[in-house]
């Protein structure tokens, strides 16, 4: 007996490739997740400040990608500060660290140098960044009188207190955008964009600030320390001394001369420091009519919200505040 065999071909020979096809992409997707998989995270930038100041105006540039840590806790003074053994390690692990420079951060200037050729982390001075108009210690008793600025001055010679020009800090805040797009060029568009929000903020408190401090141009007042000069500068304000410079303690005779000045009736108000012991300015106003009120250049002590790119502004309403409250012998609910 003899069989035959037929071989009866595939209706739909289609079937097969659309189940090949099929298999082939759900290998190839298998293979791109796990490749993804096995991809490092890209991790935001790690960023240092020396102080509030500046870390309020690097993370308004920063705000949504990275967030900084600061090194000079509350209380302390860049002045005097030592730096602890975590400072170092976060320093060293850092891709920017952004302090002001060694007119300020005294503390800071020997171990930078440490870091010089070490590709981590990117130091940047901002009392040198393009825009920044710097005045000399030496200069604040003319400030009303002048409009010009100093170049060229020693580190000694620098009013290290920049921030508080909203200028300068637009200035500031320009430098960091270029230093973090250089570094993180994936994230330039978001850094381009706080920039432009700060800008823009920059000159509404700025307009806010002249028409709030203009009726203050006339009256006197004594401050602790020479910290003010850029915004005593840029707003025409009266200050008729301080009592010391540099916070260096202030000598009998200093002490002599501020209280006459005092009982003459030519100073209104007398501003201390939430870092220092006001003890210095209790005594010398016993005994008069003068307002006393603390400034804070360093915005330790003020009260902010969760936005970053808010703080600056938040720091700079709260300080021109102090001033208005104190000389024009306003209360808060004025």
């Amino acid at each position: 007996m003899q069989y035959s065999i037929k071989i009866i071909p595939d209706s739909k020979p289609s079937n097969i490739l659309k189940k090949l096809v099929l298999a082939l992409s759900m290998f190839s997707s298998l293979l791109i997740s796990t490749w993804s998989l096995a991809q490092p995270t890209p991790q935001p930038l790690k960023l240092v400040t020396s102080v509030y100041p500046v870390k309020m105006i690097v993370s308004a540039i920063s705000e949504g990608i990275s967030e900084p840590t600061v090194l000079v806790p509350p209380g302390s003074t860049p002045h005097e500060y030592s730096l602890k053994p975590s400072n170092i390690r976060d320093m060293s692990q850092a891709d920017a660290l952004f302090w002001v420079g060694p007119s300020l951060e005294t503390f800071l200037a020997k171990t930078l140098k440490k870091f010089s050729g070490n590709p981590k982390p990117e130091v940047v001075a901002l009392i040198d960044a393009p825009g920044v108009k710097l005045i000399s210690l030496e200069h604040h008793h003319d400030h009303r009188h002048s409009d010009e600025h100093d170049s060229n001055l020693s580190s000694e010679q620098q009013d290290p207190h920049i921030w508080l020009n909203p200028h300068n800090a637009l200035a500031m805040a320009r430098q960091i955008e270029q230093i973090l797009s250089e570094l993180d060029p994936s994230n330039r568009e978001h850094y381009q964009q706080n920039l432009t929000k700060f800008t823009q903020r920059i000159t509404q408190l700025d307009q806010q600030l002249k028409a709030d401090l203009a009726p203050l141009k006339d009256k006197g007042y004594f401050v602790f320390h020479d910290a003010y000069g850029y915004f005593e500068k840029l707003y025409g304000l009266n200050r008729l001394g301080e009592f010391s410079v540099n916070e260096s303690k202030p000598g009998v005779k200093k002490m002599l001369q501020i209280q006459s000045i005092l009982q003459q009736g030519d100073a209104v108000c007398i501003f201390s420091e939430p870092q220092f012991n006001p003890s210095l300015i209790e005594s010398v106003t016993r005994g008069t009519d003068v307002r006393r009120a603390a400034l804070d250049p360093l915005g330790e002590s003020y009260q902010y919200s969760s936005h970053l790119s808010e703080n600056y502004f938040e720091f700079m309403q709260q300080f021109s505040w102090n001033f208005i409250q104190c000389i024009s012998g306003k209360s808060s609910d004025s």
